[in-house]
């Protein structure tokens, strides 16, 4: 699919004008007062009224606009059937190809990401630049340039993140890095403006937030090598909008740091508790939750919304879907059903079910939070041999666990033990067999794989050893041929089961055909 400029046509417009806002009932009146046309489209300035530096309270309040208040939001607030109607006429404004684009991207089985060549990428900064350059309003950028003289805001892995996130939308990439600018400044001051977030820059409440496991990445990702994070339990809607907010976007900053994650994208999973569906949020939060997820430099590819069917949980899918950008709406997916079911639904899309961060009680899981936890400190802290936090798409990882069985690179290397054991089997030297397995390394390594342990501090390391490596292909042969062996030596039996009727009115019972009864013929 051809990436879509600034000024297509094919690109739906804001949900929010006039002619879709007139189809909305009273209950929509507090959209129509806090979401304007303006910042639906994405021409919104972003700036903060204040360039003070850090501050742990929250941010700087903007204009009065009538019905944006703190009041929660009730059932009768949002017309959940307004809503439906609104997010159907946006999918019908795509045309029969992107709808199609999308829908295969959702379910993982192509990535809409922009082919990227060096010509490609220098053309592109060099224009992002000139558009950041033509732009007048940009305060943050103005402080981090020309006031603390910011060597990070030039940074070229930085400003291709903003492009990979808008696939090579020049002018799309060049706002949502204007946008990410004052948003750091906004939420983590001038040091923000520096360098990349950390784990360090959060506070107190934020950090309550992290370790209470109700946002998390999963340790590994799903089946077409993207980074999933879920939200799940209470959704953190107990903690007020400012540490809430400041905690998400560092944690989908961090999501795509690495390259793969930045072309594949994040997905998310919105799980949330019975608690959390009458838990309303405030009126002004959907505003806020569009101004920030509409800067961060992440491309989110879908958003599973998994809920039972209920008026609460319907209401929550409404702010939900308020929430998010237009082009985000149209790669939502609702599983609305029982627990097991919407299991087996994201199994359908690739999601490992199995690590989503929630019992079926409900509660919230932090045994791989913990290990997160640790291990980025450690990235942040250290400059060199960083360790690995989660494996990429094509890794191949070593460890026992059922879970390590569904990571898409052990999957493709298990394809690669099947297609070579014959021949490794049948080989006669063990100069023929060293040749197989250094031939299944080689393929692994030209995918752009590589062979990962886990290290007992909490974390992945590559293993830099050929013969280690060698010597782990040669161990997965020979378990594969135990388990070719086992098939072959497994015995079936099959019996089956008698009618017995009383043929000559005596007690004992007789077989349709004649035999003693309790006597089995076994095939």
């Amino acid at each position: 699919m051809a990436i879509p400029s600034s000024s297509d046509s094919s690109v739906p417009s804001s949900p929010i004008h006039t002619s879709t806002t007139a189809a909305m009932t009273n209950g929509m009146n507090y959209i129509r007062a806090t979401i304007s046309p303006a910042s639906t489209s994405g021409n919104r300035s972003t700036a903060p009224t204040s360039l003070a530096p850090n501050r742990t309270t929250a941010p700087p309040s903007r204009s009065a606009t009538p019905g944006t208040t703190d009041e929660p939001l009730a059932l009768g607030d949002v017309d959940t059937d307004a809503v439906d109607e609104m997010l159907s006429k946006q999918l019908a404004n795509l045309s029969f190809t992107d709808r199609n684009a999308i829908s295969e991207e959702v379910h993982g089985v192509r990535n809409l990401a922009a082919v990227e060549t060096p010509q490609i990428v220098e053309k592109s900064l060099w224009l992002m630049n000139t558009e950041i350059e033509r732009i007048e309003h940009k305060p943050a950028y103005h402080q981090a340039v020309y006031v603390l003289h910011s060597r990070w805001v030039h940074d070229r892995d930085f400003r291709l993140r903003c492009l990979r996130a808008e696939r090579f939308d020049v002018v799309k990439a060049a706002k949502r890095f204007l946008k990410f600018l004052d948003l750091l400044l906004e939420y983590f001051g001038t040091d923000a403006l520096m360098r990349p977030i950390r784990m360090s820059d959060l506070g107190k409440e934020e950090m309550e937030i992290l370790r209470s496991g109700q946002y998390q990445l999963l340790p590994f990702r799903d089946r077409s090598g993207r980074r999933v994070i879920a939200c799940v339990g209470e959704v953190g809607l107990a903690f007020s909008l400012f540490p809430r907010m400041k905690f998400l976007i560092y944690l989908w900053w961090v999501a795509a740091e690495d390259v793969e994650t930045q072309q594949r994208g994040v997905i998310s999973i919105f799980w949330p508790s019975f608690e959390a569906a009458h838990k309303f949020p405030d009126k002004r939060e959907a505003t806020e939750a569009e101004r920030v997820f509409g800067a961060i430099p992440t491309r989110m590819t879908a958003l599973h919304q998994c809920t039972p069917d209920t008026p609460a949980y319907k209401l929550m899918q409404a702010v939900v879907i308020l929430t998010l950008s237009v082009e985000s709406r149209t790669r939502m997916k609702f599983h609305t059903a029982t627990d097991v079911e919407i299991g087996y639904g994201l199994m359908g899309y690739g999601i490992p079910v199995d690590l989503i961060p929630m019992t079926g009680t409900g509660n919230v899981k932090t045994k791989n939070l913990q290990q997160w936890i640790k291990t980025r400190k450690v990235i942040e802290d250290t400059q060199e041999d960083s360790p690995i936090e989660c494996p990429f798409m094509n890794d191949v990882v070593f460890r026992f666990g059922k879970s390590y069985l569904s990571h898409p690179g052990n999957t493709a290397f298990r394809g690669l033990i099947e297609a070579n054991f014959d021949e490794h089997n049948d080989a006669s030297t063990t100069d023929a067999k060293v040749a197989v397995t250094w031939r299944i390394v080689q393929e692994v390594e030209r995918r752009g794989g590589r062979f990962l342990v886990w290290h007992k501090r909490g974390w992945w390391e590559q293993i830099t050893d050929r013969a280690q490596i060698r010597s782990k292909v040669a161990v997965s042969l020979k378990e594969h041929k135990k388990r070719v062996l086992a098939k072959k030596n497994m015995q079936s039996m099959s019996s089956g089961t008698f009618k017995f009727e009383r043929q000559d009115g005596k007690k004992r019972k007789r077989a349709d055909d004649g035999t003693e009864p309790g006597k089995c013929l076994c095939a």
